[in-house]
């Protein structure tokens, strides 16, 4: 079994999954820059804890990271737990993409990963929907180039903003939308909310296709993607694990590369 973690702004996500690229169990808990890495240690534990998972029979793993300040604390935590080797997603790993930016340093780990998750996936020209603290649309194609995309507001913290700014809007549920010309609050938030961002992602693939020249294979994924998955179901693929798959196989990249400079260097 092999562990993985992604550090966003807002969430720390785990997933284990099995030698075959299979996922196992995964958890997710609110970033908090002030815990220490034995606290994360502690939630990890739990973690395994519930689903019955031995961490020492964990033989590796992978770490993602968009906020270098708890970088060092959870991937000390991950090992310390698992008496494993986790390697750090970094510009040191050989994520097999070309990254077609002007400072590819700038991209972040989890977006690589994203893009790699799904040429592999699905072999193919992607346009990828990511919904997470930000929302960001990915470009890759088939030849595991990573063309670009573009960053805007995440939907949770749209949201946020829209019920504690306003102070005759209740916070209401996000779910389905009823109708776009909505008869009370709740519908008309959700209208704009739902349907809005649902709009974005449809109107964001139309014109990254026409300026990318050809068709690409709409994916819809992030923590935040599961509430977008039914309008958008009839031109979205969507990948909840995506991100995760991702990392398995750069996982298994950098565990050959390192082998090969082991044998390479025995002789």
């Amino acid at each position: 079994m092999v562990l993985f973690g992604n550090i966003g702004n807002r969430r720390f996500s785990v997933a284990v999954y099995s030698d075959e690229r299979k996922k196992l169990a995964s958890f997710r808990l609110y970033t908090d820059k002030t815990k220490s890495s034995l606290e994360y240690q502690e939630s990890l534990a739990q973690f395994f804890s519930f689903y019955g998972i031995d961490p020492k029979a964990i033989g590796g793993g992978l770490l993602s990271s968009v906020v270098p300040s708890m970088t060092h604390r959870i991937l000390e935590a991950m090992e310390e737990l698992t008496q494993a080797k986790i390697f750090l997603l970094d510009r040191s790993v050989k994520t097999g993409l070309a990254i077609r930016q002007d400072s590819p340093s700038e991209v972040g780990s989890d977006l690589l990963a994203l893009a790699v998750g799904a040429v592999d996936d699905y072999r193919t020209d992607v346009f990828i929907a990511y919904f997470s603290a930000c929302t960001c649309f990915l470009v890759a194609d088939r030849e595991s180039e990573f063309l670009g995309g573009a960053i805007g507001p995440g939907l949770a913290e749209s949201a946020e903003e829209t019920f504690t700014e306003n102070a005759l809007l209740r916070e209401v549920p996000l779910g389905p939308v009823r109708r776009y010309i909505g008869k009370n609050t709740e519908e008309s938030l959700n209208a704009g909310l739902i349907g809005g961002f649902s709009a974005m992602a449809e109107g964001m693939a139309d014109r990254m296709e026409k300026e990318a020249g050809r068709p690409l294979l709409r994916i819809l994924t992030g923590p935040a993607a599961k509430v977008l998955a039914t309008p958008l179901s009839e031109s979205f693929v969507y990948a909840p694990d995506l991100l995760f798959d991702g990392m398995y196989d750069i996982l298994e990249r950098t565990r050959k590369e390192k082998e090969k400079k082991h044998e390479s260097s025995k002789k």
